[in-house]
């Protein structure tokens, strides 16, 4: 693998199940000050049970953490949770759109239409990450940004806590970026956006 080239990096989106909560933790406690590329997180969750995830990041890191409203704007250097029981869309005016529309994998909010919507509207902008999970959402997520010229990098599925996503990414593509949780947080440490 090559190493990475930062530049061009508009918006980040990490996905993950079972397994990615302490990678995603790490990841954005380790955010320099300056960093200002929105981040989306978009994680499965429970849809009953509506707290607990944000208000856990939001004790880790200085930054702003929220879950996005409908037509909320993206905003700079700000961490985005999917709330639980919506899936979270990107429109092309650079807003969020929350749906209701029926379970993918099992799973609202999903994490192929976050990073789908994202790379139909942040084309080469967008890096998108998949990390430890249990089922395959995700990967077609990871095809769609890699076919729109952003960048993709997948958990090393022998460091993932549970390896069914990563693999199931690997199964479809080949990402830009393979790596273990130590390489990812000093990767996104490193990330010149713009």
């Amino acid at each position: 693998m090559n190493e990475p080239e930062h530049k061009g990096i508009r918006l980040i989106v990490v996905g993950g199940s079972a397994g990615s909560f302490r990678i995603v933790s790490r990841l954005i406690t380790g955010l320099p000050e300056t960093f200002d590329v929105p981040l989306i997180v978009c994680l499965h969750r429970l849809k009953n049970i509506k707290s607990g995830m944000l208000e856990t990041i939001g004790h880790i890191t200085t930054r702003e953490v929220r879950e996005p409203r409908d037509k909320d704007p993206v905003e700079p250097g700000t961490v985005y949770v999917a709330p639980s029981n919506y899936h979270l869309l990107l429109e092309e005016d650079l807003t969020f759109a929350l749906s209701t529309y029926r379970t993918i994998h099992h799973s609202r909010p999903s994490i192929d239409l976050t990073m789908q919507s994202a790379a139909l509207v942040y084309r080469a902008g967008v890096l998108g990450i998949l990390l430890s999970g249990a089922n395959s959402d995700g990967a077609a997520g990871m095809r769609t940004i890699r076919q729109m010229g952003g960048s993709t990098l997948v958990q090393d599925p022998g460091d993932a806590e549970i390896a069914s996503m990563p693999n199931a990414a690997l199964k479809g593509m080949q990402p830009d970026y393979i790596f273990r949780e130590e390489k990812i947080i000093t990767f996104i440490q490193n990330l010149h956006a713009r």
